[in-house]
């Protein structure tokens, strides 16, 4: 009989709730290829109305699935307000799996499952920097909760606790070397390459800029940042190793530091970095593929 799943949260999941209107980076303005379920596909098919019409001219099909035909980068379904009408018509149940779920994350690691939002989205990176101290973790069960550090150890891993607080790197060669890895992954915008070019351009200056920074920005909300990246990436630790995942983790928030240095912004930051590299899994795996030496 295999054992079952226990499912993880970071203390912060239940308080998570979409911006909406008052969202700046909506995920349904970004020029996604949305896929739409076949289950929610069918639905859309027999739904009648002027909306279930409007619904069935802006779906599109390949040869593997129905996909949303997105108007000038936006989803046909957004109001003036950054309101989904398919939601104030017809109810949340009425949206595709991708619509329903992002920005949630499920993942496996061991005996556990490891849930959360994703850090490109703006709600999730304020309420992660809300709580002060390291991160804590809640089960279904409200009375049991977990370290970091704990839920490594029933993983089978063995850290030392002062691996698990973010410690920068500050050097040029460190930054060189980190723009150098960066620049290989698959850029989600042309705005993201010119960022990597101007940064690398004029790194030379990025050290005394980052030092300061680190008087600005408290170290408990790096650690943070750094621990919950470390979090998301346990998945991967039995395929590239943790030391690996680590090493990911601490040079993504070297880069968010590096990257706040130039432009500002350290909430901001940290989600433009989830966007193009959390979210695109190839660069995730090509970044720990180097890490680890494979």
């Amino acid at each position: 009989m295999s054992t079952p799943l226990i499912t993880l949260y970071p203390s912060f999941y239940s308080r998570f709730a979409c911006k909406a209107g008052d969202c700046v980076h909506s995920c349904c303005v970004q020029d996604w290829e949305i896929d739409i379920d076949d289950d929610t596909a069918a639905l859309y098919q027999s739904m009648d109305g002027p909306l279930g019409e409007e619904i069935r001219q802006s779906m599109r099909k390949n040869e593997e699935t129905y996909y949303w035909d997105m108007k000038d980068g936006k989803c046909p379904f957004l109001n003036k307000q950054g309101l989904c009408r398919i939601v104030l018509e017809k109810g949340e149940g009425a949206l595709c799996d991708i619509c329903a779920m992002h920005p949630r994350f499920f993942v496996c690691a061991g005996n556990f499952e490891l849930a959360g939002t994703g850090l490109c989205c703006e709600k999730t990176v304020e309420l992660l920097l809300e709580e002060k101290g390291p991160l804590v973790f809640v089960t279904d069960y409200p009375e049991e909760k977990a370290s970091l550090a704990s839920l490594l150890h029933a993983l089978g891993y063995k850290a030392d606790k002062k691996n698990l607080i973010f410690s920068p790197s500050i050097s040029t060669i460190c930054y060189e070397q980190l723009l150098s890895h960066y620049e290989k992954t698959e850029p989600i915008n042309a705005a993201w390459t010119t960022s990597l070019l101007h940064m690398k351009t004029h790194v030379q200056k990025a050290a005394d800029r980052v030092h300061q920074l680190l008087e600005e920005i408290p170290s408990s909300h790096l650690t943070r940042i750094y621990q919950y990246i470390l979090y998301r990436g346990l998945e991967k630790a039995e395929t590239y190793g943790l030391p690996a995942v680590m090493a990911y983790a601490r040079e993504s928030v070297d880069f968010i530091l590096l990257a706040t240095a130039f432009y500002g912004d350290f909430p901001e930051q940290v989600r433009l970095w989830s966007e193009q590299i959390e979210y695109d899994t190839e660069n995730v795996d090509w970044l720990l593929s180097l890490l680890s030496g494979q």
